[in-house]
């Protein structure tokens, strides 16, 4: 028996193939077909899996990358991949020129060199037969979803594989060069045009033309200047915490308090921004080149800047740094201490303090030239700069406590709210031993937060009010209705959609009245249903298989010949998976096929040993709505259905079994409840025999022909109605 495990990732293994195989025949069929040409059959298809490579497949986790390459070399990259190593799973199209591979990410590189391998052999028997597409020609593996998308479009057959350096090379055949040329180009068109769409799936709470709640993203200093600023007016405007930011969530008729307390902070900020901070503390620089005359092991002789070259000092190397690259001196000047001053011919001829030594250095302003105007308070040694280069303005302040600097600049014109940023980004800047003496302290309020469910809905659809309603132009009216939406902005045409949550071919229809063509739409759709959550598909008619939630179903039968299948439905198929010996088959019955050549498959493709298996598979079927059987037919409350060539069903209320026709079992008739009178009625309306009524064990092969048969003359009157007593049931596709 197959376990959970192994059918969970069997069928999701079978669910990426086929849905590689649907794109292409969707592909294939978005662009006009033929004049005449006989439309698509449904098709019953059958492959097989060893055990072996199974557990390959489980532990490569499901990651698998697609190729391409012309469908006549698939047998052969099979040979060769087989050589070397490489396993994967080919989609067997028979259409087509291209045959796409899934191949397990363990084995990519090993199909490449299978892949490499067929493509030079094929240009050693034809040199010319082949283009290899490289350097400037290769794909991003980003891109090569998109471009694979677009070539298998337009059939164009391809080598596709992954080179050393990530991209993928294509090699295409000679005389498809510039249909491949073209093909690029339209890839290459369609990512540009896809670039520019937006994708945002929401919860409408009211409409986007009329919200009633009003959801900002803000940081978290500008959300303390709004919440002061809503706060001290009493408006009720809710903060919350979402991922790294805060939103404030408010009714619109507050739009404007709001906007002029976020407008006062963004206001004072750009004011603060535009001073650029330096503080000069205690450090002093010298230029090496410049100003050291001299050194040996232990010190520096150094000319003291602005001196005229009179004084001179002699500093110990571990008093100071090194930095810049070794290109200037940094040293701490200790204002209390005294400092021997030499002439240039190194003979001592005074001292002077910390203090006063540090006039002859850091006297230039680092931002400014000759036409800056200049604004000089206090110490101009320890000093904080504050120079406005769209003014060409600087403020040199000497470092004192903040009150005082806060008045200094409120008097140079800066604003309250700017020049409390400044002091901000001032005590940022202060090393720590002056912090003390600038004794900066900023109170601000601490936000109240509210618990807000779904708050980063009301922002969603906020965000997306403010883009497009009154900017772009609206395709289709705007849902007035609550509940899931989803937006499709196309900045580069302006313009937008709203759908409501729905099936990937509602999308595309709604996409194509707007205006793209159906490969375009086609991606667009799919980044659509890749927006939605779990909980937005259970509405949709479509099975998305990408989104879907694996469900895998058993036979309901005690038939121990289907004890080791399963199987698992698509929007447009069903897969069978049996499990034998070391092996899993499995079998894809498209829509539509007829009862009649299931049963073939079957029995002779699939190995079913009894017919009555085949029966129970083909009921299972019908009732998945993947084929049609025959039309039952209905005598008083008992139905008959033929399910294969040689069985029936007899059902009565919700009693049912399988008989072949050629053996009724009474018996078994009585189990499903018919009472004698009904039996009798049944056994008399085939003409069977009074001792065949009293004891109806079993019905003949002829009398069920003539039940059949009865049962269609009981069940039309002369011109075709059904009488009272029998009714045709409906087929499936009535229902």
């Amino acid at each position: 028996m197959i376990g959970d495990d192994a059918n969970i990732v069997f069928i999701e293994f079978l669910k990426q193939l086929l849905e590689i195989i649907r794109n292409m025949s969707s592909n294939r069929n978005s662009y006009p077909k033929e004049k005449n040409k006989t439309p698509k059959q449904p098709k019953i298809k059958f492959g097989s899996l060893s055990k072996k490579d199974f557990d390959k497949l489980k532990r490569a986790g499901l990651d698998f990358k697609y190729v391409t390459l012309p469908r006549e070399k698939l047998a052969e990259l099979e040979n060769t991949a087989k050589d070397i190593g490489g396993s994967f799973f080919a989609t067997q199209l028979t259409e087509g020129n291209n045959a796409v591979i899934a191949v397990p990410s363990q084995y990519i590189n090993e199909v490449n060199a299978a892949l490499k391998h067929i493509a030079a052999e094929q240009m050693k028997d034809d040199p010319t037969s082949l283009l290899i597409k490289d350097g400037t020609k290769k794909i991003s593996a980003e891109d090569m979803g998109l471009t694979a998308n677009v070539l298998r479009s337009h059939d164009i057959p391809v080598y596709s594989f992954k080179s050393s350096d990530g991209t993928y090379m294509n090699v295409v055949p000679k005389e498809f060069n510039r249909q491949y040329e073209a093909a690029i180009k339209e890839s290459i068109d369609l990512k540009n045009q896809l670039a520019g769409i937006e994708v945002t799936r929401y919860d409408q709470t009211a409409p986007l033309d009329n919200l009633d709640r009003i959801a900002e993203k803000l940081s978290y200093e500008e959300a303390q200047e709004v919440y002061a600023a809503v706060s001290q007016d009493g408006l009720d405007v809710k903060f919350a915490q979402y991922e790294n930011s805060v939103i404030a969530l408010y009714s619109p008729q507050l739009a404007e308090a709001v906007k002029k307390a976020r407008d006062e902070y963004q206001s004072s900020l750009a004011e603060s921004e535009k001073y650029l901070i330096d503080v000069t503390d205690d450090t002093i620089t010298m230029d090496v080149a410049k100003l050291v005359v001299e050194e040996d092991n232990n010190t520096y002789f150094v000319r003291v800047p602005n001196t005229a070259a009179l004084d001179y000092l002699r500093i110990n190397k571990s008093d100071v740094e090194l930095i810049n690259g070794g290109k200037t001196i940094s040293m701490k000047l200790d204002m209390e201490k005294e400092y021997k001053i030499y002439d240039e011919n190194k003979i001592l001829k005074s001292s002077r303090t910390g203090s006063e030594l540090a006039k002859s250095y850091n006297t230039k302003y680092l931002h400014a030239n000759k036409d800056t105007e200049i604004y000089q308070s206090g110490n101009n040694f320890r000093r904080i700069d504050l120079y406005n280069e769209e003014q060409n303005r600087l403020i040199s302040l000497g470092i004192n406590n903040a009150g005082e600097i806060r008045t200094e600049l409120l008097k140079q014109g800066i604003s309250p709210k700017a020049a409390d940023k400044l002091l901000k980004d001032i005590n940022n800047k202060l090393p720590d031993n002056y912090k003390e003496i600038f004794n900066y302290s900023h109170e601000t309020a601490e936000i109240v937060y509210a618990d807000i469910p779904n708050i980063g809905e009301y922002l969603a659809q906020s965000q997306l009010s403010q883009q497009v309603i009154g900017k772009a132009e609206c395709h289709g009216e705007i849902p007035k209705d609550n509940g899931s939406k989803c937006c499709v902005f196309d900045k580069n045409a302006n313009q937008f959609t709203i759908m409501p949550i729905q099936s990937r071919l509602e999308v595309i229809a709604t996409l194509t009245e707007m205006g793209y063509s159906e490969l375009s739409a086609k991606e667009i759709a799919d980044r659509v249903i890749g927006s939605y959550r779990k909980e937005d598909f259970e509405n949709i008619e479509e099975t998305v298989q990408k989104q879907e939630e694996t469900v895998t179903k058993t036979f309901d039968s005690k038939n121990p010949e289907l004890k080791d299948f399963m199987y698992h439905t698509t929007a447009d198929s069903i897969v069978i998976v049996q499990e034998i010996e070391d092996t899993y088959k499995y079998m894809e019955i498209d829509k539509g096929i007829s009862m009649s050549d299931v049963e073939t498959a079957l029995l002779k493709g699939f190995d079913i040993k009894d017919e009555m298996s085949a029966a129970e598979i083909i009921r299972e079927l019908n009732k998945e709505n993947i084929i049609d059987v025959p039309q039952p037919v209905t005598v008083e409350s008992v139905t008959v259905t033929a399910l294969s060539t040689n069985y029936v069903e007899i059902r009565k209320d919700d009693n049912a079994a399988l008989m072949p026709k050629s053996k009724i079992d009474g018996a078994k008739l009585s189990d499903l409840g018919l009472s004698d009178d009904e039996k009798a009625t049944i056994i008399k309306s085939l003409g069977i025999s009074e001792e065949a009524a009293q004891n109806p064990k079993k019905l003949t092969l002829q009398g069920l022909k003539s039940f059949v048969h009865k049962v269609r003359e009981i069940g039309s009157t002369e011109k075709g109605n059904p009488t009272e007593q029998t009714k045709a049931v409906p087929t499936a596709q009535e229902r």
